[in-house]
């Protein structure tokens, strides 16, 4: 499991602090991996907070977003390694 977030690595640093993150977090500071699955807001060009937990052929198996993104567990359950998939 990794994150991948348009923020620039030292804020990507902080959030991962904070919020106790057991997995990596990547940058995608050009908003390439946003944009190919959807997860960009159109006109302003940030990222939604969406979580995508994805098959290893990379088909999206499960989409979480909102505030329950945050929380790695819904990825975690909805994945092969912890839980249904």
């Amino acid at each position: 499991m990794v994150g991948i977030s348009t923020d620039d690595v030292e804020t990507q640093k902080r959030f991962k602090a904070e919020m106790k993150l057991p997995f990596p977090l990547l940058s995608d500071k050009d908003g390439k991996v946003a944009s190919k699955y959807g997860g960009t807001v159109a006109v302003l060009g940030f990222a939604n907070r969406t979580t995508y937990v994805l098959a290893r052929d990379g088909t999206v198996q499960e989409v979480i977003s909102g505030n329950a993104a945050i929380d790695p567990g819904g990825a975690i359950n909805a994945c092969s390694v912890g839980g249904k998939g």
